[in-house]
């Protein structure tokens, strides 16, 4: 039996995302589903949705933790590719000052 979570974080985050041509939309409630390359979000209704779109480039905001994560799609790095598919990359976590750098 495998536990756990599909999910980068079980909740909600600010997301700003970053679609094709450097369409940008802030503000964004979202969860990152690793397991199946989701991206779940909250439309202005408040009901979960799944994006259809090609998404290039994730910037979460974590108030839980206290800290932001930039995530990029494999598709940056696969020009050409038109997949959600490729799969999210760690690119760098930024933590609060007041965190010490951990």
């Amino acid at each position: 039996m495998v536990e756990g979570t599909p999910f980068f974080r079980d909740y909600w985050m600010k997301a700003l995302v970053t679609l094709p041509g450097n369409r940008k939309f802030a503000n964004i409630l979202v969860k990152l589903n690793l397991l199946d390359n989701n991206i779940h979000f909250r439309d202005v209704k408040g009901n979960e949705m799944v994006t259809s779109a090609v998404v290039h480039e994730l910037y979460l905001m974590d108030t839980v933790e206290a800290g932001s994560y930039s995530l990029i799609s494999g598709n940056v790095l696969s020009p050409g590719t038109t997949s959600k598919h490729r799969g999210f990359l760690y690119w760098k976590r930024r933590c609060n000052a007041a965190e010490g750098g951990k």
